[in-house]
């Protein structure tokens, strides 16, 4: 009797151990399924910030490009000979219509040194309703493609001035929550006012930088073309 009693007891802890076994497996594989959730969320976050400031800035009307090539405008600032090495940095806000306007642009001279540092992003400065999220767009002039060509327009005589300017534009996404606690506010904004694009006068750009800092950012870059047609008076 008793021997068998033994025997129970132990096939008993054995089914509790198997158990406590497979609630801690169970436990481990739905943590890992919850991270590996969050981390393709805040991928899909960065992407999406990123699509939404490059298409705004893409989707510009008629008079917003006129003021763009006129006088104070960013256009007119790049086209400048002294400015042409120069790159233009925006700190972007969806709820902003003005987000892309000159007054508002930081600028990042020749050897990577920051200008007009207050409008750069800043750890606190998101750019839609989602707090986690900060996006910032680096522009800056493809030299060898701009022209300024004298013509005519296509449906009249009328002479026109046609201006053109070639850009790299890179909009870069900062989720600054998904890092190290040991990470401060100060060295993501110093990561963010460093040039985006790399090339053998860089010493670091925006992106190696918070790599460097394990924050998660996502980057995306495209080539953009803008002009207008001036009629001469």
């Amino acid at each position: 009797m008793k021997q068998q009693q033994g025997a129970t007891m132990i096939i008993v802890l054995v089914v509790l151990l198997l158990i406590a076994v497979a609630g801690t497996v169970a436990l481990r594989s739905g943590v890992f399924g919850m991270r590996l959730s969050t981390n393709t969320q805040a991928g899909n976050l960065l992407i999406n910030n990123n699509d939404s400031a490059l298409t705004k800035f893409e989707s510009m009307d008629k008079s917003e490009v006129e003021a763009n090539f006129a006088q104070g405008g960013m256009y007119n600032f790049l086209l400048n000979p002294a400015n042409a090495t120069k790159e233009m940095v925006f700190c972007y806000n969806a709820k902003d219509a003005n987000t892309f306007a000159y007054s508002k642009a930081a600028v990042i001279n020749e050897g990577n040194t920051p200008d007009r540092v207050g409008n750069f992003c800043t750890t606190d400065k998101a750019s839609s309703g989602r707090n986690a999220v900060i996006t910032q767009v680096h522009m800056r002039r493809n030299t060898a493609d701009d022209r300024v060509a004298e013509g005519y327009t296509v449906s009249s005589s009328v002479p026109t001035i046609e201006n053109r300017i070639n850009l790299s534009l890179s909009s870069i996404s900062v989720m600054p929550t998904f890092t190290n606690s040991t990470i401060t506010p100060e060295q993501i904004n110093g990561c963010l006012q460093k040039t985006a694009f790399e090339d053998e006068a860089t010493t670091q750009t925006n992106a190696k930088c918070l790599q460097a800092l394990g924050v998660a950012y996502e980057v995306q870059s495209v080539d953009f073309e803008s002009g207008n047609a001036v009629k001469v008076q």
